[in-house]
């Protein structure tokens, strides 16, 4: 299957794997692709599709620090979505990630530190019922889900096991 785009961008918004430096994403900077909004015009949009609610909040109070980590951890969701379809869709604790790459609550992280934690480890599901009804369905244990913002949350036993599911299986 060929996922390069008549604009040379892939299926998923950049462009095929490069060694060049100074090579760019430039999905956002074609507005046909994916269209940028404003904040004015978010919250009319919201009001308009009630479904797109949460993702918006899950940004707008997320921990302060944990940008990276959010970014990624969506990046991720967007990924699987991408393979798998909507239905498939988990969305991940950015605390399961950020607490390992900062130095601690509101120190902020670097994109590539969480990159490497995604690679390495994965994440964890977030304390959702959608999701842990979706970790039963799949096999994997339904109290392996966090938080999205409690820096001290205590850990399930055996958290490893689930977050290897939730890997990046590359990144350059």
């Amino acid at each position: 299957m060929n996922n390069i785009m008549p604009n040379g961008l892939s299926a998923y918004g950049c462009l095929p794997r490069t060694d060049k430096l100074g090579d760019t994403f430039p999905v956002l900077e074609d507005s046909k692709i994916v269209k940028l909004y404003s904040r004015d015009e978010i919250k009319e949009i919201i009001a308009e599709r009630v479904r797109m609610r949460p993702m918006v909040q899950k940004v707008k109070y997320q921990t302060m620090g944990s940008c990276a980590s959010e970014c990624c951890t969506q990046i991720l969701e967007t990924t699987r979505v991408a393979r798998s379809g909507v239905k498939a869709w988990m969305e991940l604790s950015s605390m399961s990630i950020y607490k390992f790459v900062s130095s601690g609550p509101n120190s902020g992280s670097t994109l590539s530190a969480n990159i490497e934690r995604l690679r390495d480890v994965g994440a964890l599901p977030a304390d959702t019922s959608h999701n842990r009804t979706l970790l039963e369905a799949i096999g994997l244990d339904p109290s392996h889900v966090l938080k999205q913002n409690d820096y001290y949350q205590r850990w399930p036993s055996g958290w490893e096991d689930t977050a290897k599911h939730f890997r990046a299986s590359e990144w350059y």
